[in-house]
């Protein structure tokens, strides 16, 4: 059994966020047994490990791409997610072995950083062993792109194969298209067939600038980088990426709608009216590395409870650090609580493991971070192990 506290501790418990000068009781593996207001009225409880700074619970990465993790410092800087495409439809590419060390190392730093509890992107069985044996409870979505019509078919029987080997690893796994422009016609109705049975799935959502053209019939660079996979692009069968979004995933429960870098009101509130329950995952670090911009906080007013936080892939971030993400939100105008609920609660709620993750509430598990503020910012001190 131990007793740790800190100067100020974040519960995410909506009727009592915040506890000053408190302390839990955890047992040896990390469960909640007792939680406790502030003890300067009384003495000091035995044993107890204090933190100066805050405790909050275990984060939760919402939006990540682990198998990408090679591609750390391979580019720096994008010229807008045109460019992106282009670049990752040419990349290097490295052998397996650098791919499972990579995977492998930013799989433990992730959990040392604080992360307990992560939505992870799959194009193959790369991280199925590190997912086996990680600290991190994974839900893994098999990502599902293709404009050429002939690829269709293939491309969903990849994906179906993909999510049963991880579903027979015990390992869970869903289908996810990957964004509002990578999918034909035909790939579209196969996909929509196969999600209506999910109880969740995530979709990039008007990350770019050029995303919304698309839909309107304009020109644009983004356009003619898509065309060099496909002659025939599909957008003129939907009238925007909302319309295309929200048709695509209306029948599943729960959607992660991923960067809405350009979203604005009149889209959020068109996704509210048709998705039951629509989550809007942030990216900080990848938004400014890809179209050197940041979401408008002032778009997710009304949506507070629905932000989560999310790291993207180390092809478009120098790091998978979700303190970082806290604080570029935060630089944004994003409130404090606010973004402290998008990384702990908020995911694990959307990803359906608030039992046992997201909050200091008696029975749960949910790990616990201690961290330090310096103008204004969040500082990483340490994970608290337990067994």
């Amino acid at each position: 059994m131990r007793k740790i506290g800190a100067n100020y501790i974040f519960t995410a418990v909506r009727s009592k966020p915040w506890i000053k000068n408190g302390y839990l009781v955890f047992d040896d593996n990390g469960t909640v047994l007792q939680i406790s207001g502030d003890f300067e009225a009384e003495n000091e409880p035995a044993g107890l490990e204090f933190y100066s700074g805050y405790m909050i619970p275990g984060l939760v990465n919402a939006h990540l791409h682990l198998e990408l993790s090679y591609l750390r410092q391979k580019k720096d800087k994008f010229d807008g997610l045109h460019d992106f495409v282009a670049y990752m439809a040419q990349k290097d590419n490295a052998d397996n072995d650098e791919k499972v060390k990579a995977s492998k190392f930013y799989d433990g730093l992730m959990y040392d950083r604080g992360v307990v509890l992560a939505a992870d992107i799959m194009n193959s069985d790369l991280t199925l062993e590190i997912k086996k044996e990680s600290r991190i409870k994974y839900v893994n979505f098999a990502e599902v792109y293709g404009l050429n019509p002939d690829v269709a078919e293939g491309r969903i029987d990849s994906a179906i194969t993909l999510q049963q080997k991880f579903n027979g690893n015990n390992l869970i796994a869903w289908l996810s298209p990957h964004s509002t422009y990578s999918l034909s016609t035909d790939l579209y109705g196969l996909l929509r067939q196969k999600l209506s049975n999910q109880p969740v799935t995530t979709i990039h959502f008007l990350e770019g600038r050029y995303e919304k053209l698309l839909f309107s019939g304009k020109p644009s660079e983004f356009k003619e980088v898509l065309k060099t996979f496909s002659e025939d692009l599909p957008y003129r069968n939907w009238g925007s990426a909302v319309d295309f979004a929200i048709t695509l995933t209306d029948e599943i429960p729960t959607v992660f709608f991923v960067h809405n870098t350009f979203a604005d009101k009149n889209d959020l509130a068109a996704i509210a009216k048709k998705i039951k329950n629509p989550y809007f995952v942030l990216c900080p670090s990848s938004n400014l590395n890809v179209e050197s911009r940041l979401p408008d906080y002032k778009v997710f007013s009304g949506f507070e409870n629905k932000l989560l936080v999310g790291t993207d892939s180390l092809a478009t971030n120098d790091d998978l650090d979700i303190v970082k993400e806290i604080n570029l939100l935060l630089q944004a105008g994003f409130n404090e609580e606010t973004v402290l609920y998008a990384a702990t609660l908020n995911g694990a709620k959307a990803l359906a493991f608030e039992k046992d993750y997201g909050s200091f509430e008696k029975g749960k598990k949910p790990g616990a971070v201690i961290l330090q503020k310096s103008d204004g910012k969040f500082v990483f001190e340490k994970t608290i192990n337990f067994v």
